[in-house]
């Protein structure tokens, strides 16, 4: 049943029957004969007003028609307009379009800067306003993203119990994602001591509505960096840092990740740090914590 405010002249007798529609002219339509069905009213209103905010969105990508209403500046930490550090460089091999480039320090991992893209091929990255810390750089493109993600720094023993209950807390997470996907995880096992943290993929493998009811057919595909602790019955997520999310084709929903020592622990003081070229797809000892 719809409620609305009810005038304060009117009886108690009038207020009832403009809820049951019985009054003529009162809760009625115009011509006293049939009850107006307000509820029925709301919907059809409702599904006009949705249709044409879809109208409105035609021949836009999902991805711009969420910036409308979603900013990146909102998501990621500002820089330091006092600080003079920075971090520049370009990614020779693979030789594709950077879609996204952070720097996060590593012992605060809430802290994440985002960097601008250069060049007429987007294969060039700059960071301005770091303040002096050591620096762990991510780097996204359409087919992979690499990361020099430092996620522990004491020896790695979660066991395989622990991976379990792990995954179980991930895949709790998040509801409006249909599918979490663990790409690496470090940390020490321990009931009620134990911690870890891990880069993750979270997908939304259907379609989706916004706050606004704009509808999006591509599927929505973060990456987190996601924080547990052993709380004794099992593991807990206690941090979900979002890393950021576009719209993809189903077979773009999860990309290889690909761990890279060159983009790991880039001391900046108070000049900017310049990394040349950085060629992605050589593999050293990439066993990095």
């Amino acid at each position: 049943m719809s409620h609305h405010p009810i005038p304060p002249p009117l009886t108690r007798l009038a207020a009832i029957l403009i809820v049951t529609g019985l009054a003529g002219g009162i809760g009625a339509a115009p011509d006293g004969k049939q009850p107006v069905d307000y509820e029925m009213r709301q919907k059809t209103e409702a599904s006009t007003w949705v249709e044409e905010q879809n109208k409105r969105m035609q021949g836009r990508t999902d991805n711009d028609k969420y910036s409308d209403v979603y900013k990146a500046s909102d998501l990621y930490t500002p820089p330091d307009a006092s600080a003079s550090g920075g971090i520049r460089g370009q990614i020779s091999n693979p030789s594709q379009a950077i879609q996204l480039a952070l720097a996060i320090p590593p012992d605060k991992p809430e802290l994440v800067y985002r960097g601008s893209v250069e060049g007429e091929d987007k294969t060039g990255f700059r960071f301005q306003g770091l303040p002096p810390s050591r620096y762990d750089l991510f780097i996204l493109t359409e087919s992979a993203l690499h990361e020099g993600l430092r996620l522990h720094r004491g020896d790695h023993t979660l066991t395989s119990t622990d991976m379990v209950s792990i995954q179980k807390a991930v895949d709790k997470a998040e509801k409006f994602y249909t599918r979490k996907v663990i790409h690496r995880i470090v940390g020490e096992t321990g009931r009620m001591t134990g911690v870890a943290r891990g880069i993750c993929t979270f997908v939304r493998e259907k379609e989706s509505l916004d706050n606004r009811y704009v509808s999006y057919s591509e599927w929505r595909r973060h990456f987190y960096l996601t924080t547990l602790n052993d709380v004794g019955p099992g593991w807990q997520i206690v941090a979900n840092r979002d890393l950021g999310g576009i719209f993809v084709k189903p077979d773009k929903s999860v990309i290889p990740v690909n761990h890279r020592k060159s983009l790991s622990g880039i001391r900046v003081a108070d000049s900017v740090v310049d990394l040349g070229t950085i060629n992605l797809s050589k593999v050293e000892n990439e066993s990095g914590r």
